[in-house]
């Protein structure tokens, strides 16, 4: 399924720690079996998740349940710690920054806008039915 792919490690960067759970903790729990390393890269810490509990709290059970997730998947995590809800949209910066990558996958495309300002079209399709308790299990794992 992964065979396009001539190195074993993806770098999934998601702006939140349950992000990647959610929009695609499937096909890495696959891409994981299928023997690839992993890492996990959240921008912020998600402190503005809530407005019941100060942002340093929130922060610290954000990144409690980020682990517990990732380690479900089999991924290494990392935050990056940027402020919340400051993360900015530079299409400029953005498409330097990712020039050579051989594969690129954007799995929430700002109201459907990809990083070149053009129309996203869905082109990859992963059937995750084998994978999807494991990945139920590891969303839950942010509740």
């Amino acid at each position: 399924m992964f065979n396009y792919m001539k190195h074993k490690k993806v770098l999934a960067i998601f702006a939140h720690p349950d992000d990647v759970e959610q929009f695609c903790g499937g096909t890495l729990i696959l891409l994981r079996q299928a023997g690839y390393q992993i890492l996990i890269t959240a921008l912020t810490s998600g402190e503005c998740g809530t407005t019941t509990l100060n942002s340093l709290e929130i922060a610290k059970i954000r990144d409690k349940e980020a682990k517990r997730g990732t380690k479900i998947i089999g991924a290494d995590y990392q935050c990056l710690k940027v402020t919340d809800g400051i993360v900015g949209y530079y299409p400029g910066r953005l498409a330097h920054s990712l020039t050579g990558q051989p594969y690129l996958y954007h799995s929430d495309p700002q109201g459907l806008i990809g990083e070149d300002g053009q129309i996203v079209r869905v082109n990859t399709i992963v059937d995750i039915t084998s994978v999807i308790e494991k990945k139920i299990i590891a969303f839950s794992s942010m509740i």
